[in-house]
């Protein structure tokens, strides 16, 4: 057993490690809010477009 508590303790650091960088990652490709308003209104235009053709 006192031969994995370091493996464990290694590997609880490199977890934490791998999530902070995760986080960071996602908090940069999270798109700016004027990207979001341009999606959304292409979304509406497709959907009325769709309900046209129904």
């Amino acid at each position: 057993m006192t031969l994995l508590l370091p493996w464990l303790v290694l590997a609880l650091a490199a977890g934490i490690k791998l999530w902070r960088l995760a986080r960071l990652v996602q908090r940069l490709r999270r798109p700016a809010k004027a990207d979001l308003e341009g999606f959304r209104g292409s979304l509406e235009k497709l959907w009325a477009r769709q309900e046209q053709q129904a």
